[in-house]
């Protein structure tokens, strides 16, 4: 019996040492192979000193999640989370619907944030969140957003586009990244109620693309101090045909047109079919069938149904959606955030792009 036990016990020390070295093996290659600086890409010396001066956090090494460092996975773990984890909150939203001119409605959701906010209320710093193609206010980063914001004592209001964050439709119209009106009239809203506060916009995803837009369509009279935007979509045929590859068709595409189908299409079918180019039945079933099984579905089963202007093909939607050249820029400089393994868009993408526009990028390492 004791050189059973005496066996067992070497037994299992040998497999915490194994354990323990293969931990190792693992603390190693991640500090030595994935901890790294982020890489920067910059035409212009002049700019690169004054980002290497305002900017230090770029001289700093990124650590990704030390668990899940892949890119993909940890998109695919949002997406899981975002499901499955309910954030607690010590606020609630105050919802604006707004009347657009065309007779739709926007729902903006502020936090006010009047016990934490230093700022007198009419002159509080006020932050626009503006989510992605099919998210809302209830997203887990966009609840994020709303809380980094509570800190900063700043107010915050979510952009919840059309037919979306429990927003009905009222006009066959969805949310094209390409039109700025919307975005335009609750700028002019904000202002009309807090014409004394700072206003930024923080844009997210087609959120983010939609920002810049904006900014490019409106220069200098956008009536922002500032805007961040964040993993935005630089090239729209680039993005699409990656999404329709393996695996990112399973991981990423289908949950996104998951979530158009049962957060915009169906609550919103009834006004979508008084659109004349919108083959609803066709939507919907393509819609369906991807939700209840793994076939690889492209994106352009959805069309962009913005009434301000005609689109005949898919192509002219994402030609129309690119994010503006630099030449068309509110400003001179233009600073980017892309991660290397992103999901929406490849290195040789931005690195093209980068190159062509004598811009410069930062990609996260890992």
């Amino acid at each position: 019996m004791a050189d059973l036990d005496s066996t067992r016990y070497i037994s299992d020390l040998n497999q915490a040492w194994v354990a323990l070295g293969i931990g190792l093996v693992y603390v190693i290659y991640y500090i030595t192979f994935v901890v790294k600086k982020p890489l920067i890409i910059c035409g212009n010396p002049r700019l690169r000193d004054f980002i290497d001066t305002n900017l230090p956090v770029l001289n700093e090494d990124y650590w990704p999640l030390f668990w899940c460092l892949n890119g993909k996975f940890q998109t695919l773990l949002k997406g899981v989370t975002n499901k499955t984890v309910r954030i607690s909150v010590n606020w609630t939203y105050r919802r604006d619907v707004l009347v657009t001119p065309d007779g739709g409605e926007i729902c903006l959701d502020w936090v006010d944030n009047d016990k934490k906010s230093l700022h007198l209320r009419d002159e509080r710093p006020t932050v626009i969140i503006v989510p992605g193609l099919s998210g809302s206010s209830g997203e887990v980063y966009a609840i994020h957003m709303v809380e980094l914001v509570q800190k900063l004592g700043y107010r915050s209001v979510v952009f919840n586009n059309r037919g979306l964050g429990g927003c009905r439709l009222k006009t066959p119209r969805t949310f094209c990244p390409k039109n700025t009106e919307d975005f335009r009239t609750v700028v002019q809203h904000i202002r009309k109620d807090y014409p004394n506060a700072p206003l930024f916009a923080l844009g997210a995803s087609a959120g983010g693309l939609n920002l810049f837009h904006y900014l490019a369509d409106y220069g200098k009279d956008c009536q922002l101090n500032g805007a961040m935007i964040v993993s935005v979509l630089y090239e729209m045929f680039a993005s699409t045909k990656n999404l329709e590859t393996f695996p990112n068709v399973l991981l990423f595409n289908q949950t996104l047109i998951r979530d158009l189908h049962y957060d915009m299409l169906l609550p919103n079918q009834d006004i979508l079919r008084t659109h004349k180019n919108l083959d609803v039945n066709s939507i919907l079933q393509t819609g369906k069938e991807t939700t209840h099984s793994l076939k690889p579905v492209s994106l352009k089963w959805i069309r962009c149904s913005d009434l301000t202007k005609a689109f005949d093909e898919m192509d002219e939607i994402l030609a129309s959606s690119n994010r503006p050249s630099i030449s068309h820029s509110p400003y001179r400089t233009d600073v980017w955030l892309q991660g290397l393994e992103t999901i929406l868009q490849g290195l040789q993408s931005n690195w093209t792009y980068a190159q062509n526009q004598n811009t410069y990028a930062i990609h996260e390492c890992g």
